[in-house]
């Protein structure tokens, strides 16, 4: 018995296959985060310097990280005026407010985090954390979402992305 539960825990643990790191960036090369192997990179937008995105297997919906940049803000917008503004519109937009309000320092950048529910066009629940953070007269968003029980899921891999940005 000891030698089946010990070959059923080799074969459980040689069976998964860790992630490898996979360094996602825009085309200028000025932004740059790493999320596993899972992840693929989207078409580039206008206006969207980063879009990565992934499929859950579960209940097929897709997971999303959309990097934005608004180029040229006038000298004296700061975090606060710069954020304010674009969370007011996406929340109004959307219906909703956030639940969530926080002030972070991630690498080195000021970043203002909040985190609202909403429901998409096809009444499908979704839940997003969006980041934003000015740097000389450009603002930069990065939004995570996915449906809420997938976000609390993918909670670890979301931290991951966002601790890894760089923008030079």
């Amino acid at each position: 018995m000891k030698i089946i539960f010990a070959a059923f825990s080799l074969c459980l643990l040689f069976s998964f296959k860790p992630s490898d790191p996979k360094t996602f960036q825009s085309n200028n090369k000025r932004i740059t985060i790493i999320a596993d192997d899972t992840w693929d990179a989207k078409a580039n937008m206008k206006g969207v310097e980063v879009f990565i995105s992934k499929k859950n297997t579960s209940d097929n919906s897709d997971i999303s990280v959309v990097i934005s940049k608004d180029e040229g803000l006038l000298p004296e917008t700061g975090l606060e005026q710069y954020s304010a503004s674009k969370i007011f519109l996406q929340t109004n937009v959307l219906g909703t407010a956030p639940t969530l309000t926080v002030l972070k320092n991630i690498n080195g950048l000021s970043m203002k985090m909040y985190e609202y529910d909403y429901s998409d066009r096809q009444l499908i629940q979704k839940h997003s954390i969006v980041y934003h953070t000015v740097i000389g007269n450009d603002g930069y968003q990065i939004v995570f979402t996915a449906s809420p029980d997938v976000f609390a899921l993918n909670g670890p891999a979301f931290n991951q992305i966002i601790n890894s940005i760089k923008i030079n």
